[in-house]
């Protein structure tokens, strides 16, 4: 409850200073896409990372940068390498200059 309340906290502060208006993060959904996590840098510009199931018995962890104004930067990438199992609950930091780093629990 706790990390999904200061989850929520930091979006709705990013996404109050982007828009008035909720928008879509990810391009895939087909089955279940949960466990959003949200980084952002000194200049507004942030990263949302969540757990996609979308293979068959497993989950993979998806992510999409999006520019200060909420415009998509590129499209929605993988970013776990491995596949069998369960990859999920990803929490994600980015520091001043963009840079990011993804951790998450595999099963």
């Amino acid at each position: 409850m706790k990390r999904t309340l200061l989850a929520y906290l930091v979006i709705t502060s990013i996404f109050a200073s982007v828009s008035d208006a909720e928008f879509q993060v990810n391009t895939r959904t087909s089955r279940n896409q949960a466990n959003a996590a949200i980084a952002a840098d000194e200049n507004g510009n942030f990263v949302v990372v969540w757990s996609s199931w979308f293979v068959s018995k497993s989950n993979e962890i998806r992510g999409q940068r999006f520019a200060a104004n909420g415009t998509p930067v590129e499209g929605e990438f993988e970013i776990n390498t491995t596949q069998p199992g369960n990859q999920k609950e990803p929490s994600v930091a980015m520091d001043a200059e963009g840079n990011f780093v993804v951790v998450w629990n595999s099963y």
